[in-house]
């Protein structure tokens, strides 16, 4: 029995390369196993309190987001319409400083008379 835990304690040691000198401790030690667990106790009290104290100082030194112009709004939504209108004020823009107006047909559009897109030219081999 004895023997067998030599050879547990030294492949143990081997796999996780531990130095041989280290004394493993056994599970079926009722002292050992009250030991570690008033140990867990500890560290994990210890490890919510550093949590508390952390979240508590986060809140504390957290920038406070104010709008960066008058009448500005810091919802979401009012963001994201302001965007979207953006955006296709600066398409409309684009597409009329090309020359062809979103309302015209294609084919009355420069170079795409043949049904295709502009910028697409076909192969002959």
């Amino acid at each position: 029995m004895e023997q067998a835990r030599i050879e547990a304690d030294k492949g143990l040691k081997e796999k996780y390369r531990l130095p041989p000198e280290l004394a493993l401790e056994r599970a079926d030690d009722p002292c050992t196993t009250a030991e570690a667990r008033d140990e867990w106790a500890r560290g994990l009290a210890a490890r919510a309190e550093g949590n508390t104290s952390r979240k508590s100082k986060l809140a504390l030194e957290a920038p406070v987001l104010v709008p960066s112009r008058p009448g500005a709004s810091t919802s979401t939504e009012s963001a994201a319409s302001s965007l979207r209108t953006r955006i296709l004020l600066n398409s409309a823009r684009r597409t009329t400083a090309a020359g062809a107006s979103a309302i015209d047909p294609p084919s009355s559009r420069k170079g795409t008379s043949s049904g295709l897109a502009a910028g697409i030219a076909l192969r002959k081999s």
